[in-house]
């Protein structure tokens, strides 16, 4: 007999992948009663449930949960929502020197449409951004950075919107970071997948500091530096976590497993550690709650 043990299982299997594994140790792409799979996912997904779960009065549920809920209660796992903010940007709007009346009453009748096209272009405005990462490394020096202790150094994530984004951010934190008063610096580092902008190419390597280019992410989750904050967008934006992950400064928007996986980066305990922050501006309060609340029990 063979036991398949498999993490994620929300994003882990496929009948793809399954059918492989079924061929490989059972010579047919149907799964054998040789084969018992036992998989593990904070967030299952219908198509989970209905591959790995159990059949019972016409839904599938799972076969042990030890719920998220449970989790907390026990002390095994940090309430990520217990200190969650949102945070207004407030950007004023002019229109284009020399724009026809009839161009503007024209773009703004389209409504929601316009309005999001506004708003996508206000957050890539330079000041906006300026003004933002100044407001994280406040939040930081301020807030984050007395709740350590000998045994707990707490660090942050910025999640960004795209790759030109976090070279954004994290160039302007890293400058504003370097300017504090000596006891209050700290290095902030980027993870991204390389990219094309303007006929110039971005790698980890060009924006983060030399001496942590080849491996940022290892760079921050070490405790034996100054790097306290890491900007993401997309990749490792779940990824990335660990015990010191203190509290998170969200840029993009989020809903439905994908919020739970980013901000439960938070959720893992350590000695020092007792408590964490989620600092969101883009998001509001019930998307996010209504995206935990599936998770928060038993889920079918």
């Amino acid at each position: 007999r063979v036991a398949i043990i498999a993490d994620e299982a929300h994003r882990s299997h496929g009948r793809i992948l399954s059918r492989r594994i079924h061929k490989y140790f059972g010579g047919s792409t149907r799964q054998s009663g040789a084969l018992s799979y036992f998989c593990f996912t904070c967030t299952p997904s219908s198509k989970s449930l209905e591959m790995f779960g159990v059949l019972e009065n016409f839904c599938y549920r799972p076969f042990h949960a030890y719920t998220m809920k449970q989790a907390i209660e026990d002390g095994r796992v940090m309430n990520v929502l217990a200190d969650y903010r949102t945070v207004a940007v407030d950007a004023t709007l002019a229109p284009a020197a020399g724009a026809p009346q009839e161009l503007l009453e024209r773009a703004f009748s389209y409504g929601k449409y316009a309005t999001s096209h506004v708003l996508r272009c206000a957050s890539r405005d330079a000041a906006v951004t300026a003004a933002k990462a100044r407001f994280i490394v406040e939040h930081f020096v301020e807030e984050v950075l007395p709740r350590g202790s000998p045994l707990f150094q707490p660090k942050a994530m910025v999640v960004c919107s795209s790759r030109p984004a976090v070279v954004a951010y994290v160039r302007e934190i890293a400058a504003l970071a370097a300017s504090l008063p000596p006891h209050h610096r700290f290095e902030a580092v980027a993870t991204f997948t390389p990219f094309e902008m303007d006929g110039e190419l971005y790698t980890e390597a060009a924006v983060n500091p030399p001496r942590y280019a080849q491996e940022p992410v290892a760079a921050f989750q070490a405790v034996s530096n100054r790097v306290r904050m890491v900007v993401v967008a997309g990749r490792l934006q779940a990824g990335v976590g660990g015990p010191p992950l203190h509290t998170l400064h969200i840029g993009k928007p989020l809903s439905g497993h994908a919020a739970v996986q980013c901000i439960g980066r938070l959720a893992r305990t350590c000695p020092g550690k007792h408590d964490t922050c989620v600092v969101d501006f883009v998001n509001d309060r019930a998307r996010i709650a209504a995206a935990f609340a599936r998770y928060h029990g038993v889920t079918r």
